[in-house]
């Protein structure tokens, strides 16, 4: 009967060590991918020339991947960029402004993401099909709009 207590015991400890591990896990990848995302912008910064960056809807991870602009912690498969949740990143121009596009994202990391990395009004967040907003985006308009089980968030950069 004490063999079993402790056995039982060992399982719980096991199961809250690994349920903990899981947590810790995730937000390594949530923080992986804010590196990937600042690393993108200013990468893709660099390419814009006196006339902004070239013609609207011009697909820029090519320019990216001449340059050395993908961040390691992207995945590079001929030409297509993936994110660690294996959803397709974009990067394409408007003209004086670009749009970065990460899809597939799990709610919890699609809030993180939405309210850690725009911060200035040079930024303008779209999550899902919700409306774009200009600046940072608050937890409460994030939870609200990470709704879905995969979502995607699009970042207009003006500067």
């Amino acid at each position: 009967m004490e063999m079993l207590f402790y056995l039982i015991l060992a399982a719980l400890v096991l199961g809250g060590a690994i349920a903990f591990g899981l947590k810790l896990f995730n937000k390594l990848t949530n923080n992986g991918e804010q590196t990937n995302v600042a690393n993108l912008i200013v990468n893709t910064r660099a390419l814009k020339g006196s006339q902004g960056y070239g013609t609207s809807g011009a697909n820029l991870i090519p320019q990216l991947i001449v340059t050395d602009g993908i961040p390691d912690g992207l995945t590079n498969s001929s030409g297509a960029i993936y994110n660690s949740w294996n959803g397709a990143v974009t990067v394409s121009s408007t003209g004086p402004a670009f749009v970065l596009t990460y899809n597939n994202i799990p709610q919890d990391s699609c809030v993180s993401l939405a309210t850690k990395v725009a911060k200035t009004r040079a930024y303008s967040t779209k999550i899902n099909s919700g409306t774009a907003v200009i600046g940072e985006v608050d937890s409460a308009t994030a939870s609200t709009n990470c709704s879905a089980t995969t979502n995607t968030i699009a970042w207009t950069i003006s500067q």
